[in-house]
């Protein structure tokens, strides 16, 4: 298992990068308590295998007291990390029923229970108890009274277990996996035939040079007219980027370098209009760089609405070759 033994790990990394996409992301945090048991499962997963390999890695102390703490810490440690996969998975959604889809899983817990949870108290009337005579790192010799009567004593073989436990426990979380990459690919898919690029198709150069010229000393009100024609026409195509952003993330909030590039935009597109309204009287020195600006900073949405496309549209063969 040594080869192995950063598995788990690595698998649930690949949720932790589904987790952070954008869209995904700003979904998951809208439930507050969800997001809490999400971010708090995902560490307790990785801190119990730390656990486990803890074990794997040390010498089985000699004193009793180190054998009873090392056998009772290893079982709570599976007995927690099952409990934290599961809260994991009802977060998406996914339901894990251990007793019917993963009766080994089960089985690890219900000893659990027997030898740390309820050992002297079982809901059958049975007590169960270690001793430290028969307590090895790979093997517990479990002593077990049934109804007041019957005894017998069971072996337990601990590599086994963890093994098994590693085993099924990567393939719940390959399930999830598979899940959120599907639902992550049919939003995507939605868009396949939309691209964001087409947006500032009408955006030129030209609109740019003709806000300028309302600002020059020797402009004409036909030329603030002008002006305003085509600060609407980019308005308008501003308006229509923050909708398909939303189509797409939800919120502007989800994408927050995409929300200060719009805000900033807005921001500049109010102080143009405002001077070609008259509402402001700002030295046309000071207008025009903003205007430049502006430029610049639609330039940037069109590169960003390059990447989305991009990205939606090389989802299936990307998420190949993850999977």
């Amino acid at each position: 298992m040594q080869e192995k033994r950063n598995i788990i790990y690595n698998k649930l990394k690949k949720i932790r990068d589904l987790i952070n996409e954008p869209r995904k992301q700003y979904l998951l945090t809208q439930d507050k308590e969800g997001w809490q048991k999400l971010s708090c499962s995902l560490d307790v997963v990785d801190y119990t295998q730390l656990a486990i390999n803890f074990y794997l890695d040390s010498e089985f102390p000699e004193p009793s007291g180190g054998k009873f703490l090392f056998s009772y810490g290893l079982l709570q440690s599976l007995y927690v990390q099952q409990d934290a996969i599961k809260n994991i998975c009802e977060v998406f959604g996914l339901k894990i029923n251990y007793k019917k889809d993963y009766p080994i899983l089960k089985d690890i817990r219900e000893k659990r229970n027997d030898l740390v949870g309820h050992p002297t108290n079982r809901n059958d009337k049975s007590v169960h108890y270690l001793t430290p005579d028969y307590l090895t790192k790979t093997e517990f010799r479990v002593h077990s009274v049934y109804s007041g009567k019957k005894y017998k004593m069971q072996k337990i073989d601990i590599e086994k277990i963890i093994e098994n436990q590693e085993t099924l426990i990567v393939d719940i979380i390959e399930k999830l996996e598979n899940k959120i990459l599907k639902e992550i690919k049919a939003h995507k898919k939605k868009f396949i035939n939309s691209k964001m690029s087409d947006i500032f198709t009408r955006f030129t150069h030209y609109q740019i040079s003709k806000l300028h010229d309302a600002f020059y000393e020797n402009s004409v009100p036909q030329d603030i007219d002008t002006a305003k024609h085509f600060l609407e026409s980019i308005e308008e195509q501003i308006e229509v980027f923050k909708k398909e952003i939303k189509k797409r993330y939800e919120s502007l909030e989800a994408v927050p370098l995409v929300e200060i590039e719009y805000e900033e935009i807005e921001s500049i597109l109010k102080f143009i209009k405002d001077n070609l309204e008259g509402r402001r009287d700002e030295d046309i020195n000071l207008v025009n760089p903003v205007i430049d600006t502006l430029k610049n900073k639609i330039c940037s949405l069109i590169k960003i609405c390059k990447d989305i496309d991009s990205d939606f549209s090389n989802n299936k063969k990307r998420r190949k070759r993850k999977v």
